[in-house]
């Protein structure tokens, strides 16, 4: 894992927090803007009608997100209609240039611009197996048909790398299926 750009004793602004979080996949910076404001974090999944864990083991230890519900978190960026409509485009600016290019963005040419995050972990269930998870969601800006693809996958002893080019594969399918539509 690369060591994190945001360091325990310095000073951040929310929004270097943010491009961090989400360009850099930092968790140190999310776990500062976790502690900064977890209060909201409440509010905009009620809000969203999406299902939040209790406490912070459970959003560890829960599957608590379909990828429907993470779609609805793109669709209100996307159509302008939780944020202002500037914050919304700066959102989908900073997700546009995450820096891990497999997955979903693997799966379409280059100039395919998409706006998405990965998230990847690792736990253990109460009867000790451990699970993998690798997931990539986001909104592909294609020009004759902008879409919304999330893929999640799961399972004992999950290879990242395979879902990964799993993913990418899928990706690609969607990509050249959506291109086929009149």
């Amino acid at each position: 894992a690369e060591a994190s750009i945001v360091q325990p004793g310095n000073t951040y602004t929310v929004k270097q927090l943010l491009r961090t979080m989400i360009v850099d996949s930092d968790n140190n910076a999310l776990e500062l803007l976790y502690e900064f404001r977890k209060d909201v974090l409440k509010d905009v999944f009620e809000d969203l009608q999406v299902p939040l864990p209790d406490s912070r083991i459970e959003i560890a230890s829960e599957d608590f997100l379909s990828p429907k519900e993470m779609a609805k978190f793109y669709l209100v960026l996307y159509h302008g209609s939780y944020l202002r409509k500037a914050d919304s485009d700066e959102a989908l600016q900073l997700l546009s240039q995450v820096k891990y290019k497999d997955g979903l963005v693997a799966g379409v040419p280059s100039d395919v611009v998409v706006s998405h995050k990965y998230g990847e972990r690792k736990f253990t269930i109460a009867n000790g197996d451990v699970y993998n998870e690798f997931h990539d969601c986001g909104i592909f800006y294609y020009t004759k048909n902008p879409y919304k693809l999330c893929i999640m996958t799961k399972g004992k002893e999950l290879d990242i790398e395979k879902s990964s080019k799993i993913i990418s594969s899928l990706s690609k399918i969607v990509y050249e299926n959506i291109g086929n539509e009149k």
